[in-house]
């Protein structure tokens, strides 16, 4: 695996990697719709308006529905093939839809609240990638929370890293306000080479809740009854964890946090063991 590659990318390739070809096809399909869906959201060249309604066109084309406006042929072909990879790996179309409802919202809003806000955001910015999974896979439900919970921190560790590029490109802020209220952390200091103080705090906070959300998915390798996907799954995590403790240790206004040989080693063999036992 490419040593430059981003640690979320490695996470979602390490967890793709064992699947059989239906359930493969109908996650990478999904992942595209999810960046296509992104890139439209956070096209700041285009209204606000004129992006939700690109939004609402995709909506259209998994409904199966002509979009009332014209989209763009990479587009429609990264829907049109999410409807075909989930109807022949049996996911449910709402897993979709609701990644687009969090999309729309991304389209205005720049900020979140506190913890229970940013939580609400990630059952749809997140958890559908997990729903999607395990239905693809055919696992048990009960499954279910821990995948999401390792989605929701993904996704945690990704905003963290990319908080001085985000507000760079658009002026979003993910990490909760509350945070940076208790630590007196000004949002204009992201601009900054170098972490202020105030701002480390609010990155331990974050590291915090992702340490929560990575303790709920810890159970998901134990869950699974498929051995390749459990060994991915533990290995997935154990980069996870990496990743987390690097943006705890590192500063993410500096040069970026990359994943170590030793990182992917340490997953490969906590990989080899779960797929024995």
């Amino acid at each position: 695996m490419p040593a430059q590659l981003a640690p979320f990318d490695e996470i979602a390739r390490t967890l793709l990697a064992p699947l059989p070809a239906p359930a493969r096809t109908a996650m990478t399909a999904f992942a595209a719709f999810g960046r296509a869906g992104s890139a439209i959201a956070r096209d700041v060249r285009l209204p606000i308006s004129r992006r939700q309604g690109l939004l609402d066109g995709l909506d259209a084309l998994l409904a199966d529905r002509k979009p009332d406006v014209p989209l763009a042929l990479p587009v429609s072909a990264a829907a049109r093939d999410m409807v075909l990879g989930a109807q022949t790996a049996g996911v449910d179309l709402l897993h979709a839809r609701h990644l687009l409802q969090a999309l729309r919202q991304d389209c205005a809003k720049t900020r979140y609240r506190d913890w229970g806000d940013w939580l609400l955001y990630a059952r749809f910015a997140a958890a559908p990638y997990a729903r999607a999974l395990i239905e693809a896979t055919g696992e048990r439900p009960e499954a279910l929370p821990a995948a999401e919970a390792l989605a929701c921190a993904s996704l945690l560790l990704g905003q963290l890293q990319d908080c001085a590029a985000d507000h760079r490109a658009d002026g979003k802020v993910y990490l909760p306000e509350r945070w940076l209220r208790d630590h007196g952390a000004v949002v204009e200091d992201l601009a900054l080479a170098k972490a202020s103080p105030a701002w480390r705090a609010v990155f331990a906070d974050a590291s915090r809740q992702a340490g929560q959300l990575l303790t709920a998915a810890g159970p998901l390798p134990g869950l699974l009854s498929d051995k390749g996907l459990r060994g991915a799954s533990a290995g997935a995590l154990v980069l996870t964890r990496r990743w987390a403790s690097r943006l705890a240790k590192g500063d993410p206004l500096g040069d970026p946090v990359r994943l170590s040989a030793l990182d992917r080693l340490r997953a490969r063999a906590a990989a080899a063991w779960r797929r024995r036992s």
